[in-house]
């Protein structure tokens, strides 16, 4: 139970008992409560709090009250209202069928004869509110709930009692009243002053949407949305389904003029039209009927004349331009030009070979967002394309991965193991889900065209959606059941396709090697691959897909329609930065600007070095290469460590004769290994048999031996550390949604029967048990960033906190007094004193040393210490290289990638 939930269930206890939340939307959350007085379920919806504040209690519960009176057949009554705690609430039936909207996302169109039975029965309501002077304002599908096969009208009156109580201040809040796709003109423009033809405008858009599959009037966003409606006249009904009777169809255009005389005067007149067999309406485009232009210059004419601010008609302009720039996915006409922004001095953006794209484009591409730092935290920036400066957002520490919402008002972003927004006119962060990932790491998000977030999540692999209101996201991809086309393989990095039903994403290998580009019918579930390697792929408006591939940009055509390449992949960027898992460090709009990173990683530029605790450093006589993982052997003899190729697998170096063997093949997939403690075999993850996931395998150090599986789970797991003198492994697994990375032991040489240690609803990560055995140390997330922890092992007992700013791979010294630790970017390696009997005593962190080291990955310790504490194995970061502190912006972009690689968009 949430914090917000267990409030309010104390605030209400006398009145109502809460059961558990229904769902939320735009104005307030809907919670399944009993009334104790009358022993009934109820639903309690309850205001967002900032729209709660805005209105003030006393103002909105006088308003409402006026709504408390109506008594219809199809009319959802409202039983209670008031404030408790600071809530706003109103108490309405519980309606245990479904709503209109939960039965066309189903069913899509209706039957003729149900659809008008359920327009009638809407009417009869609407006609009763309006003969009592009450308009709805908000009549869309969500609010006709359908019970016993009888249509009822929720939330009556509600928008009515917010506008009265709010007014203008409901701007403050970020919300606005009703729902674009069946506001009235008039309601869209901003009147205040509605009257019963605004209903009725609305319950036109709602049948037209039963009969034909979809509203009037649809758009990427709210603006193209309602620049439509004021733009265009909806279209016929029978050119969609010739079935629908024409006295129907007619009777659904008048409801759905532009101007509110030329609609019906009453609800009722609407529902008796629907069931006269000779009415006739004029059609759209008949002498007399508005078009788009004299529609549109109606609206404004009224509105001109009774005070409309000129900055509302721009508004009303304005979108009705970015309608069109939406609407057709091509690149408008933009001259050719270049130009590169410098971050400002001390300024750089994201460490090299860090996953997640380091920038993003609004749709209009008159937006760039970037994630950079300045000493500390990382921070979002965004900036106009055509200003100098750019602002910080407030609220985004430790943010990366950044993505607009469609309509440019927020954006969103990946901090602390939450998947957040902001509004970009200013206020708070907003958390929409947990996500299991801890730092800069696979995954990626999308913004749809209908309000959710598709996102992608390393340790619970998959695509997600959520609403981008915030709630419980739902696995739409991902796990055993769904990975056929690409078994063992991550999606990542999602974009939504232009037409909001599909989504592009990268098949990542969490090896670095990607399998390439893939496409997911959100209508259908249905994915398959379209391209061959690449990763973080865009689709650009003149009709190809982009990606990144060994630091270059490559352009293929592409169909929209049909979802396939039509050509051969074309190099037309070099030099363009790349991070993990093939991540590319550019982004694209929607009018075919590109604004990307330069530069080019030198290649696999590694190096191993010890770092002795008297301060100095000695390289080892390896050549540079991809390494990570590396552990020291118990003999200290030898050395064992992933390369990431070529060629790729777990390697053993013999420190004495500066040989190298390889133990695994790239079938293998192997990674993570870790010595046992007797010195004779590696244990590692492996992903042999092709499977979606990553299991425990070992094999003898010596390669005289093929490799033996030792858990075979509906996860993955991670090998650490050893317990019980060498008996137990120590080993993490991921995937759970619920408590996500989880600690556990195993005992190889026995039952192999895995139980957990550390499993909670937070991330439990890189355990070390220490040398005596009596304690655990390990990384957890509680706090809202990785801190390193003690407790007793196996436990149970108290948590000690090691680690006071952020910390990583826990690591004992062999004496076990002492624990070292990184600080999250990688660069400090610090010590702390540590004395566990007769009390627990722990020492302030201190620094050993510091330098250009690669970070530990979230279930991947990538330094070690030698058994006899002297020294510290580490692994040297890439060099730092120029360009990180510049984006390169070209504009025009896409038409010139017509003329590179023309595809089939060029002649639509």
């Amino acid at each position: 139970m949430t914090e917000i939930t267990t409030r309010l269930s104390t605030a209400l206890a006398d009145r109502y008992t809460i059961e558990r939340e229904l769902g939320a939307g735009g104005m307030a959350t809907v919670y399944l409560a009993r009334d104790l007085k009358h022993e009934r379920k109820v639903a309690v919806k309850v205001l967002r709090p900032e729209l709660a504040a805005v209105l003030g209690a006393e103002r909105f519960l006088n308003e409402i009250r006026v709504t408390a009176n109506l008594q219809h057949s199809h009319i959802l009554p409202l039983f209670d209202s008031g404030e408790a705690d600071g809530f706003l609430f109103y108490v309405m039936p519980y309606v245990a069928g479904e709503s209109l909207r939960e039965k066309l996302q189903r069913e899509k169109q209706l039957p003729i004869d149900e659809a008008l039975k359920i327009t009638q029965e809407v009417s009869s309501a609407l006609d009763y509110a309006h003969r009592h002077e009450v308009i709805h304002r908000d009549i869309k599908p969500g609010n006709i709930l359908l019970h016993d096969g009888q249509a009822l009208v929720a939330d009556f009156g509600i928008a009515l009692a917010v506008t009265a109580a709010g007014g203008h201040r409901l701007t403050e809040t970020g919300l606005s009243l009703g729902t674009p796709e069946y506001m009235s003109p008039e309601q869209a423009t901003g009147d205040r002053e509605l009257d019963a033809r605004s209903d009725i405008y609305s319950l036109g858009a709602v049948l037209y949407e039963m009969l034909a599959g979809e509203p009037p009037h649809t758009g990427p966003t709210a603006q193209a949305v309602l620049a439509k409606i004021l733009t265009q006249t909806a279209e016929k009904l029978t050119t969609r389904r010739d079935t629908v009777p024409l006295n129907v169809e007619a009777a659904t255009l008048k409801a759905l003029e532009h101007l509110p005389a030329d609609r019906f005067t009453s609800a009722d007149a609407f529902s008796r039209a629907l069931t006269d067999p000779g009415f006739r309406h004029r059609e759209p485009g008949t002498p007399g009927a508005p078009t788009r232009e004299s529609g549109l210059a109606a609206v404004l004419r009224q509105h001109w004349s009774t005070g409309w601010s000129l900055a509302g008609l721009v508004a009303i302009v304005a979108g009705a331009a970015l309608w069109k720039a939406w609407q057709t996915p091509e690149p408008t006409e933009q001259a050719l030009s270049r130009f590169a922004i410098s971050l400002p001095d001390g300024m750089t953006m994201v460490r090299v070979g860090s996953y997640g794209p380091a920038l993003a484009l609004s749709r209009s591409g008159t937006r760039l967002a970037y994630v950079a730092h300045e000493g500390g935290d990382t921070k979002l920036y965004v900036r106009r394309i055509d200003e100098f400066e750019a602002h910080e957002v407030a609220g985004t520490e430790r943010a990366w991965s950044p993505f607009f919402s469609p309509d440019e008002r927020w954006i969103g972003f990946f901090a602390d193991h939450k998947l957040k927004k902001v509004p970009l006119e200013g206020g708070a962060p907003q958390t929409l889900a947990d996500v299991s990932l801890g730092g800069p790491s696979l995954g990626g998000a999308t913004w749809g065209l209908d309000d959710t977030i598709i996102f992608a999540d390393l340790f619970r692999p998959g695509l997600w959606q959520v609403s981008a209101g915030g709630g419980t996201p739902e696995r739409i991809m991902g796990g055993s059941d769904s990975q056929t086309e690409h078994p063992g393989m991550l999606p990542i990095w999602p974009d939504m396709l232009p037409h909001g039903k599909t989504v592009l994403y990268t098949v990542g290998t969490g090896s670095g090697i990607n399998a390439g580009l893939a496409v997911m019918s959100l209508e259908t579930g249905e994915h398959r691959l379209v391209t061959e390697g690449g990763g973080n792929g865009r689709y650009v408006p003149s009709g190809h897909l982009v990606y990144a591939l060994g630091g270059d940009l490559l352009a293929q055509p592409f169909d929209l329609d049909e979802l396939v390449v039509t050509g051969t992949p074309v190099p037309v960027l070099k030099g363009v930065m790349t991070g993990g898992e093939g991540t590319g460090h550019f982004a694209v709009a929607w009018n075919g600007s590109l604004a990307y990173v330069p530069g080019r990683l030198a290649g696999p530029a590694r190096e191993l070095e010890w770092v002795y605790m008297g301060g100095d450093r000695e390289r080892l006589p390896l050549p540079p290469g991809n390494y990570t993982n590396v552990r020291i052997s118990p003999d200290g003899r030898h050395l064992s460590y992933l390369s990431e190729g070529p060629p790729a697998g777990v390697w053993v170096y013999d420190l004495a004769r500066g040989a190298s063997q390889r133990l695994t093949d790239e079938q293998a997939d192997a990674s993570f290994p870790i010595w046992t403690p007797d010195g004779r075999r590696l244990v590692f993850q492996s992903n042999r048999d092709g499977g979606p996931f990553m299991d425990l395998a070992w094999m003898p150090a010596d390669g005289s031996g093929p490799e033996e599986r030792l858990l075979d789970r509906p996860n993955s797991q991670y090998p650490h550390s050893w317990a019980d003198n060498g008996r137990m492994l120590i080993f993490t697994e991921t995937g759970d949604p619920v408590s996500q990375g989880d600690v556990w032991m195993l005992e190889p040489g026995g039952d192999r029967l895995p139980r957990p240690l550390l499993n909670t609803a937070s991330n439990e990560s890189l355990p070390a048990v220490s040398p005596d055995g009596r304690w655990i140390a390990f990384v957890s997330d509680d706090s809202g960033r990785p801190e390193v922890l003690v407790q007793p092992f196996p436990g149970p007992g108290a948590k000690t906190p090691i680690s006071t700013s952020g910390g990583t791979g826990p690591l004992w010294a062999p004496n076990g007094r002492e624990l070292y630790y990184r600080d999250a970017s990688g660069d400090t390696v610090r010590a702390v004193a540590f004395e566990g009997h007769p009390t627990v005593r722990v020492g302030n962190p201190r620094i050993l040393f510091t330098g250009n080291y690669v970070p530990d990955y979230p279930f991947g310790r990538q330094y070690d210490i030698s058994a006899g504490g002297d020294r510290f194995l580490m692994t040297m970061g890439t060099p730092p290289i120029q360009g990180w502190t510049e984006i390169n912006v070209v504009l025009g972009w896409a038409e010139s990638l017509q003329e590179a690689v023309p595809s089939e968009a060029a002649n639509r």
